[in-house]
């Protein structure tokens, strides 16, 4: 696991190609806090490190759905029990649709659930 830091911001890499980066931003005012492509601003400090927390646990995943090889859309997904459910989507407006579509999931363990 590596870490950037930096005024304002920090952002965890992912351990692996199975995983995602996990980052927070303040860009003054509002919390930024995202996952690759993925991402949720917040009023609170609160929200967002809970959040933050979430996107290094088990108890996360991101779907994300590319085409052409290209990342267009990405899904942040929690674990509800034995299943998965849908939290909230982020998507590219442009993207080349004409291409096949391809999903994978992305799950980091750098916290781990009960």
């Amino acid at each position: 696991m590596s870490v950037e830091h930096g005024e304002g911001f920090i952002r965890v890499l992912p351990r692996d190609a199975h995983g995602f980066a996990v980052g927070l931003h303040e860009p003054g005012g509002n919390i930024v806090v995202f996952f690759d492509g993925w991402h949720e601003e917040f009023e609170h400090a609160e929200e967002a490190l809970d959040c933050f927390a979430m996107g290094l646990s088990d108890g996360a995943r991101l779907k994300v759905v590319s085409r052409g090889g290209f990342d267009c859309s990405w899904t942040l997904e929690t674990r509800q029990g034995a299943e998965w459910a849908r939290y909230s989507t982020t998507g590219l407006l442009f993207f080349p649709f004409w291409q096949r579509k391809m999903t994978r999931y992305l799950q980091n363990h750098v916290i781990r659930g009960p």
